[in-house]
């Protein structure tokens, strides 16, 4: 599997108390933006990015490089504007975690989208030409491509709707490092300045060119998240506020939205693998049809731990399709050796500590 990152921002919390972002590695700013149960194009919420900027960038970066920095990688967003900025600023990069040395799809004052990308001293280079220009209140698929394996021959594409707008190839980058994701607002040219931005995000997705599916676009797609609702067959995670055994409530820990960490949650304390199960929503909840193709299924979690070191801090992620069905179990047990909370893959200088 290749998909390295999805996000529909259904945990409806882009700051979460104790590991600092809700679906995100980092963020430019903070608050980086805010979250929208009425404008969104599917599930039940979208990220907003709006204001002014001068000098500095808002929005949210994720790290995908999943052990690999120098990759080639494909960025889906589904975006709408309210307004279009002042000037040309950002909406969706692919580089290293600042703006310098990354590849990026930018608004412009009048509404089109327009193909760059920034070399390691921060020279902006323009791809092709803009594409027409775009209309207020209406959800795009923007896709770019971007490909930094070799340091003097970058190359990258830029999609809108299924559309190839712009592309460019050979370029020297004078960087290798492509391994994060990146939504906001900020101008292409470091310091610049820009007001009247206004701009919504939806169903994001990052593939790699690695595994067998899901190693090219993401194409068109909807992310929508089932919550547990109901009691599977074990409860053998105790309760964590009360330390106390497990039960059928166990689905009660783990249900809300967003993540109340403290007081919400199922607790291993043994070194032992106690499982647990849950009974998610129906599918029709989320108005997914019985004709609808459903591309890729994930399991997510949200992760506490109370030190940095590894010692019976494994789990794996399971899956089955009805109560007593076949089970399948991620590969290889996900380590969360960390003092706090998180969600999806965080690297640290040991290596991954979580999954998606």
């Amino acid at each position: 599997m290749a998909r390295v990152f999805s996000s529909g921002f259904e945990l409806q919390s882009v700051v979460l108390a104790s590991f600092a972002f809700g679906e995100f590695d980092a963020a430019y700013s903070s608050p980086p933006g805010t979250i929208s149960t009425s404008i969104k194009r599917s599930g039940d919420a979208s990220f907003r990015i709006s204001g002014s900027i001068s000098g500095t960038s808002l929005g949210i970066i994720q790290d995908t490089h999943n052990g690999t920095s120098n990759k080639k990688m494909w960025l889906r967003a589904y975006v709408l504007f309210e307004a279009f900025p002042s000037a040309e600023v950002s909406v969706i990069g692919i580089g290293d975690n600042n703006i310098s040395s990354i590849i990026i799809a930018s608004i412009t004052s009048s509404g089109q989208m327009q193909f760059n990308w920034v070399d390691s001293g921060g020279t902006v280079h323009q791809a092709g030409s803009p594409s027409s220009a775009l209309n207020l209140h209406q959800w795009y698929r923007l896709e770019i491509s971007g490909d930094v394996t070799t340091s003097t021959a970058w190359s990258g594409e830029m999609r809108i709707d299924g559309s190839t707008i712009a592309t460019f190839s050979g370029a020297n980058g004078g960087s290798s490092a492509c391994a994060s994701i990146h939504f906001f607002a900020a101008t292409p040219a470091a310091g610049g300045s820009a007001s009247g931005i206004d701009q919504y995000y939806d169903d994001i997705a990052c593939n790699d060119a690695s595994g067998s599916v899901q190693n090219s676009w993401p194409g068109d797609g909807k992310i929508v998240h089932l919550h547990p609702d109901a009691a599977g067959d074990n409860n053998a995670w105790r309760t964590g506020p009360t330390d106390a055994a497990g039960t059928t409530n166990n689905f009660t820990f783990v249900d809300e939205i967003n993540p109340d960490n403290a007081t919400g949650y199922v607790k291993r304390s043994t070194s032992a693998t106690p499982i647990d199960d849950y009974n998610c929503e129906l599918s029709s909840s989320q108005d997914i049809g019985a004709s609808d193709i459903i591309t890729l299924v994930q399991v997510g979690c949200r992760i506490g731990a109370n030190s940095n070191t590894s010692t019976n801090r494994a789990v794996n992620l399971r899956i089955k399709g009805q109560s007593g069905g076949t089970v399948q179990t991620s590969p290889s047990a996900l380590n969360w050796a960390i003092n706090g909370w998180g969600n999806h893959q965080v690297f640290s200088t040991t290596g991954p500590v979580l999954g998606r």
